[in-house]
């Protein structure tokens, strides 16, 4: 993945809308969310009984399908808009394996 300066506001990929249950957890506890949409640069999370605060850094959880069975899939991210209700999320680093469980789930075959 390149590493692109970008500003909070900017999106570089095109966004897939989901409903997708995930945990995310930044160091101290686990809450239960939900992604309203993804891209292979990041996501928009929807928090309902907490928020978070710009620049947090979080680790979440999705349960993916792949190849038949249900996977964990861990990806790191960093809060770059915090709003009632929800945040933006930017992905941090991703390894190859990561990269390409996203990318399915971006743009599924």
């Amino acid at each position: 993945m390149t590493n692109k300066p970008l500003s909070a506001n900017r999106r570089l990929g095109q966004r897939r809308v989901t409903d997708v249950k995930v945990f995310a957890s930044d160091g101290s506890e686990i809450k239960k969310c939900r992604l309203r949409d993804i891209s292979l640069d990041g996501a928009f999370l929807e928090t309902k009984n907490f928020t978070l605060a710009k620049g947090a850094q979080l680790d979440l959880v999705l349960r993916i399908l792949r190849e038949g069975k249900t996977v964990a899939c861990p990806l790191p991210a960093k809060v770059v808009r915090a709003e009632k209700g929800g945040a933006a999320l930017m992905f941090g680093s991703l390894d190859e394996h990561l990269y390409n469980v996203l990318l399915d789930i971006v743009n599924p075959r």
